[in-house]
């Protein structure tokens, strides 16, 4: 990220029930600290290029981290409403509902 940036605006945070449960909360508030600095986590160099289009479209910020024990979750903020929506890889469904606006 540039120093120049401003960090990602995050008031609203909602992290699922799962991830509360399986995600220890350093990990969580490392996750948080990338993701305000607007970096992407572990996402592949591959899908840069589909986030950038999908951030411009949708006004979102997404990452992808992982947890000290190899658990995958997903970080994204909503520019418009500054919520942030913390889930785990296994609710894939879930996030795609989320971030598409369709049933899971």
């Amino acid at each position: 990220m540039n120093e120049d940036s401003p960090t990602l605006r995050m008031e609203h945070i909602l992290v699922s029930a799962r991830t509360r449960e399986n995600i220890p909360m350093d990990d969580l508030l490392d996750a948080f600290r990338s993701h305000a600095r607007r970096e992407i986590g572990d996402l592949p160099e591959k899908d840069w290029t589909d986030l950038e289009r999908s951030v411009g479209a949708w006004a979102r910020h997404f990452s992808i981290h992982q947890s000290s024990f190899g658990q995958r979750f997903w970080v994204f903020t909503e520019y418009e409403t500054v919520t942030t929506y913390v889930v785990q890889a296994e609710e894939e469904k879930r996030l795609e509902s989320l971030l598409f606006d369709t049933q899971p």
